[in-house]
């Protein structure tokens, strides 16, 4: 429902909605929902994470989405992980995977 829009031409980062209305038209009911979880979202989410980007100079966004990715595979592929794991560690082993 909340998409974030870009310009590039001077820096605007934008929390919009689209509405994927074609024969219909949009009620004043859906109009306030969208609404609300917009301020919503952006409130809750977005302004502290900015806040945190902007005091520290790191994205807690950034593992907060890794962790999330972990989960949705364990989930989705049980099993893969441990795969994964063993993959990368042989591959530090041979040296042909450097570590940040």
């Amino acid at each position: 429902m909340l998409q974030w829009e870009y310009d590039p031409s001077d820096g605007e980062i934008r929390a919009i909605i689209e509405f994927p209305l074609e024969d219909s038209i949009l009620t004043e009911k859906q109009f306030h929902r969208c609404l609300s979880g917009l301020i919503q979202i952006v409130d809750s989410i977005a302004i502290p994470r900015l806040k945190e980007v902007m005091a520290t100079g790191f994205d807690p966004g950034n593992i907060e989405l890794g962790e999330r990715l972990l989960l949705s595979i364990q989930e989705e592929a049980p099993g893969l992980l441990d795969l994964l794991e063993k993959a990368m560690e042989a591959r530090k082993k041979r040296g042909s995977f450097k570590s940040e």
